[in-house]
């Protein structure tokens, strides 16, 4: 959905930046922190500490998802446009 904007990986220790993807919804970031932070335990064993911080900038987009994921969602999706492979982790 384009909510990871960077994650960054210091030893064991994985920090992630996430947006969310309207105004008004930071107050649902606790939640999508804590299954960003299952999610990379789950797959990543073992992890040191896990951090997720929230970001504001740039502001989220429909753009900033997968062709894949906007399709589903019902969004616009012209045939020029290409997923690559980095939009899609």
């Amino acid at each position: 959905l384009g909510l990871v904007r960077d994650i960054e990986i210091d030893g064991d220790d994985v920090h992630l930046t996430m947006i969310m993807p309207c105004e008004g919804r930071q107050t649902w970031f606790e939640w999508f922190a804590e299954v960003a932070e299952q999610e990379i335990r789950l797959r990543l064993e073992p992890v040191g500490g896990i951090s997720v911080k929230l970001t504001d900038t740039p502001t989220w987009s429909p753009q900033m998802m997968s062709i894949g994921a906007r399709r589903i969602m019902g969004f616009e999706v012209t045939g020029l446009e290409v997923d690559r492979p980095e939009e899609n982790a």
